[in-house]
């Protein structure tokens, strides 16, 4: 994960579910700071290691699952929207997807993961935003990589910014009736009005407009400039 200028964002963890990995006396060694405490019950193996260019890792060994997974979690959420582009974290989630410099194809990330027996998603919540998937172990590798690129070199299409924003519309409109979502509008609403908690955070048309077809893409740009690079 070759993530630049890690101090901003210090918060990434990256989890590594391996089939098979090999843990060695090395873990021992580690500072007690960094010594995993799990479950008695817990048979799996687990290992802490901080990269150097500051990425932060968990990685759990399990011989015997039949699948592998990761999840990259990026310190920044909605928390962090613009009071003019409510919901551009989500936004930015969505348009991450949409291929970068090493693998340009628009699906070819979701394709890849599917082809290869697994599942990919994601979500934006208040203070983070998870990115994660799950494949048959022996295509662990590649997919790391694939996903690696969403914070290395994503091209950010200006192309798909208005089908983006209209996929975040649908999914506002398409769960605002459940009831965990006006739970959460409740509690959103019910907040301190001077905090971030109190604003809306999915995103809707309106609160992505993009009438003159290039201010959404320059401050989306801007978003991922300033926190995640």
């Amino acid at each position: 994960m070759l993530l630049k200028h890690m101090s901003l964002i210090a918060g990434v963890l990256a989890t590594v579910l391996v089939s098979g990995c090999t843990v060695t006396a090395e873990r021992d060694a580690m500072e007690k700071s960094q010594v995993v405490v799990k479950s008695p019950a817990d048979d799996r193996d687990y290992r802490f290691v901080e990269l150097e260019n500051g990425l932060k890792a968990l990685l759990i060994s399990d011989p015997d699952t039949d699948k592998a997974a990761a999840a990259v979690d990026v310190k920044v959420g909605s928390f962090q929207d613009p009071d003019n582009r409510l919901g551009l974290a989500h936004f930015l989630e969505h348009m991450l997807f949409l291929g970068n410099e090493k693998y340009p194809e628009t699906d070819g990330y979701f394709e890849y993961i599917r082809a290869n027996g697994g599942s990919a998603n994601a979500y934006t919540a208040d203070t983070r935003t998870n990115y994660f998937f799950d494949i048959n172990s022996d295509k662990l590798r590649p997919a790391l990589d694939q996903l690696a690129q969403f914070f290395v070199s994503p091209t950010l299409d200006p192309t798909y910014v208005d089908r983006e924003r209209n996929a975040v519309d649908s999914e506002y409109k398409l769960h605002a009736n459940e009831d965990g979502w006006r739970l959460m509008t409740a509690q959103n609403a019910t907040s301190n009005p001077a905090h971030p908690r109190s604003r809306f955070n999915i995103g809707s048309l309106e609160t992505l407009s993009n009438e003159d077809g290039k201010s959404l893409w320059e401050d989306l740009k801007t978003f991922y400039d300033n926190y995640y690079v």
